[in-house]
């Protein structure tokens, strides 16, 4: 019994007739089936059959040579989220629930939601020590804030402390500290 099954196939550009060893390629050996069958002889030391199946394309992983500069970016990716990790462990619970406060606070992140009640606005603010602070409602104050970076000193009550997990981390790389404020003001 024969263990190696050499045989004469079509390439995956069916351009070549290649040599195989059962599924594993050997090598291409002409775009003439009668040369490449010569070749394949010559090759082997024996006559192969010529056994025409499309061979699929096969992705070739070849060796980076530019695996420092993908190192050099894995490192400048831990340095920020090191960074980013620190900044969120940072964040603290601001006031009590129920106080009045005001504060310059600046926007992380807006966007709208439309129901059939109409038009909100969810915002993500931070004050200067970087607490981390969230409205949604149609006060006419969130309206200040209409993209990222915008600044307003407004009054507002602590409505509840959460923990912003996995689920709703929309400015974070790690679980954080949020303020839940309502009854926005500008002052």
């Amino acid at each position: 019994m024969r263990t190696n099954y050499y045989h004469v196939s079509k390439g995956a550009d069916d351009i070549y007739y290649i040599l195989n060893n059962g599924m594993e390629y050997i090598q291409n050996l002409s775009t003439d089936l009668d040369i490449a069958l010569i070749k394949a002889k010559n090759i082997i030391g024996y006559e192969v059959p010529l056994d025409i199946w499309y061979r699929k394309k096969w992705l070739e992983f070849k060796p980076q040579q530019d695996q420092h500069i993908e190192d050099h970016y894995a490192y400048l990716r831990k340095l920020n989220y090191e960074k980013d990790k620190v900044q969120c462990e940072s964040r603290k619970f601001v006031g009590k629930i129920n106080e009045k406060l005001t504060c310059d606070l600046e926007c992380t992140l807006t966007y709208d939601v439309e129901s059939e009640w109409g038009l909100s606005r969810v915002v993500y603010l931070k004050d200067s020590d970087g607490n981390r602070f969230k409205y949604f409602g149609t006060a006419k104050a969130v309206w200040n804030f209409k993209k990222i970076g915008d600044k307003a000193k407004i009054e507002f009550v602590i409505k509840e402390h959460k923990f912003e997990d996995k689920y709703f981390k929309f400015d974070g790389v790690v679980p954080y500290n949020l303020n839940m404020i309502t009854k926005i003001k500008n002052k």
